[in-house]
């Protein structure tokens, strides 16, 4: 048995400092087998002090420096070396500065790689709050597992992958440590890359290995802390999302076709990388709501993204939702037309989106009801809502309800015909009748309303006209003509009210008292 190599990074760590090194330091087996190499990559805290001092007391420790955060000289770039520089009997460990190992680590690590001969020995790991300690959750196993053939790395990928998505929690064999692709040392994949290189670390391994294990239980803590880079907006985040995608698909394609159970779940294991980017992206500063929308748009042109419309899983409809809320949210205050804005729109709601423009968006950020129905991609729900708030009145100053609503009946038969504000205000019920081409429903509770309402417009007549003629009801008809002629009459439209009668007298329309009470007044003029 080799040396075992502890490896870290750290800037600005000195509240965790402590804590992390002498984690590694008391470790209640093995310790004088260990070799912690040790990185200040720039910090201005006391960092550089505390690790100097602990460097100074033991002489495991080696320590490399960088003067300036990520700018590798040519001293500290040797650090990166150190996978490649292991022996086929060593040991190697990950550890970030603000978490720690549990002292027996090691004792428990080390004889499970022996006595299985392992190629990779993997362990569960705690989550807790930075600023208050509580446990946040854990992962882990509640058995130990051991992976060892093909068909074993197939099924149990869902189980084991989860484990693997960090450089931390693991312990690696100098054979397979080897071939490790770090940020210091890249290949051209992970030059791509900004975000994720520990999970892609950990695949250009699992590549080499034919024996995997999980050990139940947690031997690693893991702090939890808003200013890690995992927090942090940088451009090419989803490409990074993406690209890990597709090394974890690349993997399971060594096994066969991938199933349908892993596609499912590398699909949440995507969506959920998803969610967590657009969140970041929607909290990111210095960057205005156009080139946010360009970037969401990286997202939603991904074919993963654009596949994953048909599934009800949870991580997924986190994801759609995410992007949803995003796009409202960049796109609210927008002047001009986005087709960035419209791409992130037409993923999720395909039917509506067309009928949306940028002068609607804020509308539709703003009103819950409309915004589940835009999100639902339910288009007679959405115009139910806006005949809604035309009802009461609600955004007038701030939004033409009736042109959006228009819009939406565009190609609709006769709801297309209906512009009169008045009736969309009144008579939305029936509006939605007709939109939803239920002609004879609509008729039915318009000839209610003209036998008992004397306050309606002539918009209201010639949309039940128009019912009428379409539905060939000549009584509704003639019913519809006659109390059109009443409306002119009553309002001094001789002319028209005229024109009307001359109509009823060539379809051979008996007078009735109406039509004499017209008439005299007529005459009467």
């Amino acid at each position: 048995m080799g040396k075992i190599y502890f490896f870290t990074v750290a800037f600005n760590a000195e509240k965790t400092l402590k804590r992390c090194v002498e984690s590694v330091l008391n470790q209640t087996e093995y310790g004088d087998r260990i070799e912690y190499w040790f990185c200040d990559n720039g910090s201005t805290d006391r960092t550089r002090d505390m690790i100097d001092e602990y460097a100074k007391k033991d002489p495991r420790i080696r320590v490399f420096y960088n003067e300036k955060n990520m700018e590798w000289n040519e001293q500290s770039s040797v650090f990166w070396d150190l996978p490649e520089l292991l022996e086929e009997d060593d040991y190697f460990c990950v550890l970030d500065s603000d978490d720690f190992y549990d002292t027996d680590f090691l004792a428990k690590t080390i004889p499970f790689i022996q006595e299985n001969k392992l190629d990779i020995a993997l362990v569960g790991s705690v989550f807790f709050d930075e600023n208050t300690g509580y446990i946040l959750g854990k992962r882990q196993m509640e058995e130990t597992m051991i992976v060892d053939t093909p068909e074993k790395f197939e099924e149990y990928f869902s189980h084991y992958h989860k484990f693997t998505r960090t450089t931390w929690g693991k312990v690696f064999p100098g054979r397979v440590a080897n071939h490790m692709v770090t940020s210091g040392h890249p290949d051209e994949t992970s030059k791509s890359l900004l975000y994720g290189i520990d999970t892609y670390s950990v695949f250009s391994v699992l590549e080499y290995c034919n024996r995997i294990g999980i050990l139940s239980g947690t031997l690693h803590k893991y702090q939890i802390s808003k200013k890690s880079a995992s927090y942090q907006w940088m451009t090419g985040r989803f490409e990074s999302d993406q690209i890990l995608n597709e090394t974890a698909e690349d993997f399971l394609k060594k096994f066969g076709p991938i199933s349908r159970h892993n596609r499912e779940f590398l699909d949440a294991v995507f969506a959920n990388a998803l969610s967590d980017s657009v969140n970041v992206l929607f909290n990111a500063h210095g960057i205005t709501n156009e080139e946010k929308l360009k970037e969401l748009r990286k997202a939603v042109d991904y074919r993963v993204t654009s596949d994953m419309t048909a599934t009800a899983d949870t991580a997924v409809l986190n994801a759609r939702q995410d992007i949803f809320n995003a796009a409202l949210e960049f796109g609210k205050d927008l002047k001009e037309e986005n087709d960035d804005l419209k791409a992130a729109l037409k993923l999720i709601s395909p039917k509506c989106a067309p009928y949306i423009s940028v002068d609607d968006i804020g509308l539709y950020a703003r009103d819950d009801a409309l915004k589940n129905a835009l999100y639902n991609d339910n288009m007679p729900e959405l115009v139910e809502q806006l005949l809604r708030l035309i009802s009461k009145n609600s955004y007038s100053k701030q939004f033409d309800l009736r042109k959006i609503v228009n819009k939406f009946s565009q190609g609709r038969g006769l709801a297309a015909e209906i512009t009169d504000p008045k009736f969309l205000k009144k008579h939305g019920d029936i509006f939605l009748l007709i939109w939803k081409n239920e002609y004879a429903r609509a008729l039915d509770k318009m000839t209610d309303i003209v036998l008992n309402d004397k306050s309606l417009n002539e918009a209201f007549y010639q949309v039940y006209l128009s019912l009428a003629a379409i539905l060939e009801c000549v009584d509704e008809f003639l019913i519809g003509k006659i109390k059109l002629a009443v409306y002119y009459c009553r309002h001094d439209q001789t002319e028209e009210c005229r024109a009307v009668l001359s109509e009823l007298e060539e379809m051979g329309v008996q007078d009735n008292d109406d039509i004499l009470e017209i008439k005299a007044k007529l005459n009467a003029n």
